[in-house]
C-alpha cells in the first residue's frame, strides 16, 4: 500500500481522524458509502462541537438544534423533571457531518475505500482486506461497536454487555415542544428511551436487551398519546448496538491502536461514543508532526490527556 496508516472503519472516529492526518492515510469501510447506515442520536455538548470545529473547519450547517435543558419523564405520570444544562446540547446531523469529513479528508489527500471489508489485522500493521495483505506503519482500528477485531487482539477492555438502541425518526404534523425528553417505563425497558423534539420533527428511541422492534412499536403508540403527536409519516426506522463496557488504559498492540467505540471510548450509562472519540484524535493530532513520525511516540503520552 502506498499510504504509511491504515484505518478501519469510515465512522466518525475514523474519518474524524482521516480529516486531520490527509494524504499520510486509507480508510477502509465496509459499507458502500460512509455515514451509512446511521444509528446515532448525534446528541453532544457545545463544547464537544466547538472542538470538532477546530480539528475540521465544520461551522453550523451540521447542526440540527440547540437545547438547554433535559426533560426526564416517566411514561404515564403527567408531570416530569426539568433539568437546566450547564451548557447548550447540539443535535447533529450525523449523516452530514461524516459526508464532510470524508470530502475533507480525500481533498487533503486521503484514500476512503468504501466496500472495502477487513478480514484481519495483526499487530505488525498487516491488515488483510479481499484476499490482499497491505502492510503499513500503523493501523487505527475505528471499526465501531462491533468489536470484531479489536477483541480479537485484545484492544477494547471489558465488555459488560451489547445492547440494542431503536429509532424511528418522525415528520409531524404536530409535535412536542422542542427539547430533548428522557423516558422512563418499567414497562418498557429497564433501560430508558428519548424523545427529541426539533424542526417539525421527532427522534423517538429506546435501549433495550432484546425485542427492539416490538418495544419501539409500543413506544411509538405510548409516546404519541402522552405528547399528543400527530404523525405525519415515518422518515426512517434505525439503530445499532450499544456497547456498554471499560477501556484499557493503553489500547494498542504493536503498531496497532483502537480508536473511539472500538476502544470502548464510550459513556457508562448512555454507550454514546462521539465525545471520546474528539477527546481521543484531539490528543493524537497534538502529539505527532508530521504524522509520519506517530511511530516514535508511546501511545500511554496520548491517553494521559484523553478523558476516560
Amino acid at each position: 500500500m502506498d499510504k504509511p496508516i491504515a484505518i478501519v472503519g469510515g465512522g466518525f472516529s475514523g474519518l474524524l481522524l482521516a480529516s486531520i492526518l490527509g494524504d499520510e492515510v486509507v480508510v477502509f469501510e465496509e459499507h458502500g458509502k460512509v455515514g451509512r447506515p446511521p444509528h446515532c442520536t448525534g446528541l453532544v455538548s457545545l463544547s464537544t462541537f466547538r472542538n470538532i470545529s477546530r480539528l475540521t473547519g465544520i461551522g453550523s450547517e451540521v447542526i440540527e438544534g440547540y437545547f438547554n435543558e433535559l426533560m426526564i419523564k416517566s411514561l404515564s405520570v403527567d408531570d416530569y423533571v426539568v433539568l437546566k444544562l450547564s451548557e447548550p446540547v447540539v443535535k447533529l446531523d450525523r449523516v452530514r457531518i461524516e459526508e464532510l469529513l470524508a470530502n475533507i479528508a480525500t481533498s487533503k489527500g486521503a484514500l476512503i475505500k468504501v466496500n472495502h471489508v477487513v478480514t484481519k489485522v495483526s499487530p505488525d500493521g498487516a491488515v488483510l482486506v479481499k484476499n490482499q495483505v497491505g502492510r503499513f506503519s500503523t493501523v487505527f482500528l475505528a471499526e465501531g461497536s462491533s468489536l470484531r477485531l479489536s477483541i480479537f487482539l485484545n484492544l477494547c477492555g471489558k465488555v459488560i454487555e451489547k445492547l440494542v438502541g431503536a429509532q424511528y425518526l418522525l415528520k409531524c404534523y404536530r409535535c412536542p415542544d422542542e427539547g430533548i425528553y428522557v423516558l422512563t417505563s418499567s414497562k418498557l425497558t429497564r433501560f430508558f428511551g428519548w424523545l427529541i423534539s426539533y424542526d417539525g420533527k421527532v427522534l423517538l428511541g429506546l435501549i433495550t436487551r432484546k425485542y427492539p422492534s416490538i418495544k419501539l412499536k409500543y413506544l411509538l403508540k405510548t409516546a404519541v398519546k402522552e405528547f399528543n403527536i400527530n404523525v405525519k409519516e415515518v422518515i426512517k426506522v434505525f439503530g445499532g448496538s450499544i456497547v456498554i463496557g471499560y477501556p484499557r488504559l493503553i489500547p494498542y498492540l504493536g503498531n496497532v491502536f483502537a480508536l473511539g467505540d472500538a476502544a470502548l471510548m464510550v459513556k457508562p450509562i448512555s454507550g454514546g461514543g462521539l465525545y471520546g472519540a474528539v477527546r481521543q484524535v484531539m490528543a493524537i493530532s497534538k502529539s505527532f508532526n508530521p504524522p509520519k513520525d506517530f511511530n516514535k511516540l508511546k501511545y500511554f503520552r496520548l491517553m494521559l490527556t484523553t478523558v476516560l
